[in-house]
């Protein structure tokens, strides 16, 4: 059996670092891992992409999922309606990208914080913005600094060029990351992690079988 995808194995190849070539993998076992969890057999999967490059599943009745990597963490976000998912580690990226990714208003509050504090600000408002493209559908064509945060104690809402408001689910993972997970409905998500020697174990069984 393949247990993963032509297009994934491709596109895995494209990395130069094997540690980038493995995470690629597993988002896609993740999300086969995530589907046979939830009852949806991932023996003849099919995937399309939009006009952006946005893989989509043929699943009647409809499935979404999105997937992101980074560092030593791999997510993915499986929904009955539409979703996006990102996760970043907390680096220095922030010197560079500020203008890139923040808006005005953000760039205000940005400049009063100390540089610990820039830092995480940064990164939690760009994995907030790189799930809330993926949820559109339309990645990096849309600027980062077009998508606008609303953040009220836990509450968290964006909006893009005055579309309809969004709503995020954002996660801290220690003290170096962050996972954002975009959804039109303000819905509740069960969370649940794996290790990748469970993930293929899991797999390895099923060869099994």
């Amino acid at each position: 059996k393949a247990l993963i995808s032509p297009e994934r194995y491709e596109r895995a190849k494209l990395f130069c670092k094997s540690q980038d070539r493995v995470r690629c993998i597993c988002a896609e076992l993740l999300l086969r891992y995530g589907l046979e969890q939830n009852g949806i057999p991932t023996n003849d999967l099919n995937f399309y992409y939009n006009p952006y490059g946005k893989p989509l599943l043929d699943l009647t009745p409809k499935v979404y999922f999105n997937i992101s990597h980074s560092g030593d963490y791999v997510v993915c976000a499986i929904s009955k309606e539409n979703v996006g998912v990102d996760i970043e580690a907390c680096t220095n990226d922030h010197l560079l990208l500020t203008e890139d990714v923040l808006t005005d208003a953000e760039l205000h509050c940005y400049h009063k914080m100390t540089e610990h504090e820039k830092k995480r600000y940064f990164c939690k408002l760009w994995t907030i913005k790189e799930s809330v493209v993926k949820y559109i559908g339309t990645g990096l064509q849309t600027p980062l600094c077009s998508v606008e945060t609303c953040i009220s104690g836990n509450r968290v809402s964006a909006n893009v060029s005055d579309k309809v408001s969004l709503y995020l689910h954002v996660s801290s993972i220690g003290a170096e990351y962050y996972s954002s997970i975009c959804t039109l409905n303000d819905t509740n998500y069960n969370i649940a992690s794996i290790t990748p020697l469970k993930l293929f174990s899991f797999f390895y069984g099923m060869i099994q079988k």
